[in-house]
């Protein structure tokens, strides 16, 4: 297994282009127009203004404004954060697109949840804004309450801004790094009073004073919306040598994406898969963003450094092969502790669901109980290593455990040789299926044979008293014999 050791805190941002990127980011933010402000770039006062307000008509309606509260984690990785709902995910509280899900409970969360998602128009990404110490076990639980049609992004924090001396920040000349500050800065209240340092140097004009004075309390999602719709009424009140325009334009264009240079994302699709929970159930958010930069530095030394071979490089399917090597073992382990079903195919065709109850939380033994739905009562005690489960039953009275002697009228071991996205494969070819749709669609693959397989069916075991279970144990197995 590639994974190397989980190391615990949030890195330092490294990444040697963060200042070019920004710069880079702005320029492609205020497209080709020209940003001189001397009178040799031929434009006179009046068509400056007018630029702005051309500017300021064609910008969306809609901010880019990330109101984030959540604590993300960071890494130097290159992908890049863009439009779609976002999910917050901390400890007590879950918001989509800053909108907090009243409820007290996890089912009732995830209820709500598919609810919320269920109304979002399209299939447009969904990002995942997850607290930095979110392990994985709690994050696969809200992955699976959003439908598969969404990919999943998680967001992080790109690295800071280097610090520079005035007029030499990102914007080239380091003319408007008021604007360029705005794009980078997470914090609200930090964000907002940037700006209004940048509208007192940008303009002398009442009415665009009285626009953002107006803009007080206003919530963060509905600050852009307002402040358009008041700019594009103030600006053409205003005498056009009372206003920098170049710089205002700057500014809105920086206002209506504020913060989001500050963020990045990556997929996560593949962290639905169990294999993943399954194979690092402890890990936090952080320490597999750390594993995926590790995995991006090692993986994209023979492609070109750009944007481009990061989305070659970083996918789903490279990272849940690289991340995601779960054994069997722990597996059922993981199915043990959700206490979610596994699906057994018999002889008759049908597909029952079965559940591991295990002695105590962790412990490799326990009960392996039919559900109701899927038949009589029916349960076996089971004991479990790396990859084997040894199943040994019926149990006649609930008062039994998996430590007694026995006689065990039917004792079986299982040979569990790989996991896939649906199943457990069990030596000769039997499979043990995550959930009832893929154990209905496996009609060609084997059953199981022997005493479990009986039992399922309700073939009873021979009778066998505890001399005979002690000739057929010795030497018989690698597992320990109850």
């Amino acid at each position: 297994m590639n994974r190397r050791v989980a190391t615990s805190g949030i890195p330092v941002a490294r990444h040697p282009l963060a200042h070019l990127a920004l710069g880079l980011a702005f320029g492609a933010l205020v497209g080709c127009q020209a940003r001189a402000t001397t009178p040799s770039d031929g434009r006179t006062c009046e068509q400056k203004q007018l630029q702005l307000l051309s500017v300021l008509e064609q910008l969306p309606q809609e901010g880019r404004a990330t109101p984030i509260e959540v604590s993300l984690p960071a890494s130097a990785l290159s992908g890049s954060f863009g439009k779609g709902p976002i999910v917050e995910l901390s400890p007590g509280r879950v918001a989509v697109d800053g909108e907090v899900l009243p409820a007290k409970d996890l089912d009732t969360q995830l209820t709500v949840l598919r609810e919320r998602i269920a109304r979002v128009d399209g299939s447009p990404p969904i990002y995942i804004a997850a607290d930095w110490q979110t392990d994985i076990a709690v994050l696969h639980d809200y992955l699976e309450a959003i439908p598969e049609q969404f990919e999943l992004k998680l967001v992080f924090v790109a690295p800071a801004l280097p610090q520079t001396d005035e007029g030499e920040g990102p914007t080239s000349d380091g003319e408007y790094d008021v604007a360029a500050k705005i794009l980078a800065e997470r914090d609200v209240a930090k964000r907002v009073g940037i700006a209004a340092e940048g509208y007192d140097e940008y303009s002398d004009c009442d009415a665009v004073d009285a626009a953002v004075a107006s803009l007080k309390g206003i919530p963060v999602k509905e600050r852009w919306p307002s402040l358009r719709s008041r700019m594009l009424e103030a600006i053409p009140k205003c005498p056009c040598a009372d206003i920098d325009a170049d710089g205002l334009r700057q500014l809105l264009v920086a206002e209506q994406r504020a913060g989001t240079v500050a963020l990045g994302s990556i997929p996560i699709s593949f962290l639905r898969d169990r294999r993943c929970v399954a194979a690092m159930p402890m890990d936090t958010v952080q320490q597999v963003l750390d594993e995926i930069d590790e995995f991006d530095a090692e993986f994209s030394g023979d492609w070109k450094d750009d944007a481009l071979v990061f989305d070659k490089v970083v996918t789903d399917d490279r990272l849940l092969v690289y991340l995601c090597v779960a054994m069997a073992g722990e597996t059922v382990t993981w199915l043990a502790r959700k206490h979610d079903p596994i699906y057994l195919r018999t002889s008759a065709g049908t597909c029952q669901a079965w559940r591991f109850e295990p002695l105590a939380k962790g412990a490799p033994m326990g009960t392996f109980r039919r559900d109701p739905a899927s038949g009589p009562d029916l349960a076996l005690h089971y004991r479990q290593g790396a990859n084997e489960i040894r199943l040994f039953g019926p149990i006649a009275s609930s008062a039994s455990n998996p430590t007694d002697p026995g006689p065990w009228g039917c004792n079986e071991e299982f040979k569990m040789v790989e996991v896939d996205e649906r199943s457990i494969r069990l030596d000769g070819g039997p499979r043990w299926y995550f959930d009832e749709a893929s154990c209905r669609a496996a009609a060609s693959d084997p059953v199981m044979k022997g005493c479990v397989a009986n039992l399922t069916v309700g073939i009873a075991p021979p009778a066998v008293d505890a001399e005979e279970e002690h000739l057929q144990e010795p030497g018989a197995s690698s597992m320990p014999s109850p």
